[in-house]
């Protein structure tokens, strides 16, 4: 499925977001593990894209490629 520039933004947004939650929840004291903390902000983010019809694999690599983990951003 082709998306449009303004949905792209939007879960470049939405990405964004969850990027800042994501470190919020891991510098709280007490640390809790990462296997804990990650994945239920992933998936509430996540459920706002999906009906964009991207995957979770899909918005997890928007997500390391605006963090610089991999790879370069379209």
């Amino acid at each position: 499925m082709k998306l449009t520039q303004e949905q792209r933004n939007a879960i470049n947004a939405q990405a964004k977001r969850c990027t800042e939650d994501l470190k919020a929840a891991l510098k709280q004291k007490p640390k809790l593990g990462w296997n804990i903390v990650v994945p239920p902000i992933l998936k509430k983010h996540y459920e706002k894209v999906k009906p964009f019809g991207i995957s979770l694999i899909e918005f997890n690599s928007i997500i390391g490629r605006q963090n610089g983990r991999f790879g370069v951003s379209e």
